[in-house]
């Protein structure tokens, strides 16, 4: 399953994955940790919230939205998404957002913000690069 696949990616890297359980990891086999594994952004949103909220005090602290289900359901997985995220950056300092965008995503920006991009894509894309 998707959390032995997970869990052995990160067992053989250098970084770390936290992610929450239904069971303390000390009282888990190794079959037991992949079923523990995980939570249900649609029935649990407040208490991933939470434990969000409370995890790593005092450190900067990035969390990814990566979350896709076809048609409704991914509307209601994105508002859940959101609504941690914007209880997250207005509860806990230093907190910043990850997201993998598609062609279909639109980000709304101020106006400021669409010029100084259309002005620096103008400057750097006329200028002559190498790829090696």
């Amino acid at each position: 399953g998707i959390w032995k696949r997970l869990i052995g990616i990160a067992k053989k890297s250098p970084g770390s994955l936290t992610f929450p359980m239904k069971k303390e990891q000390s009282a888990c086999d190794e079959d037991e940790l992949y079923a523990s594994s995980g939570c249900n952004l649609f029935t649990q949103t407040p208490m991933i919230r939470d434990w969000l909220l409370q995890l790593y005090p005092g450190s900067k602290f990035t969390v990814g939205s990566y979350a896709y289900l076809n048609g409704a359901a991914h509307v209601q997985v994105s508002l859940a998404m959101d609504a941690i995220c914007r209880d997250l950056t207005e509860k806990r300092k230093g907190t910043s957002l990850a997201y993998l965008c598609t062609p279909t995503d639109a980000h709304l920006i101020p106006k400021e913000a669409f010029d100084a991009a259309s002005e620096n894509y103008n400057a750097f894309s006329k200028k002559p690069y190498c790829i090696l």
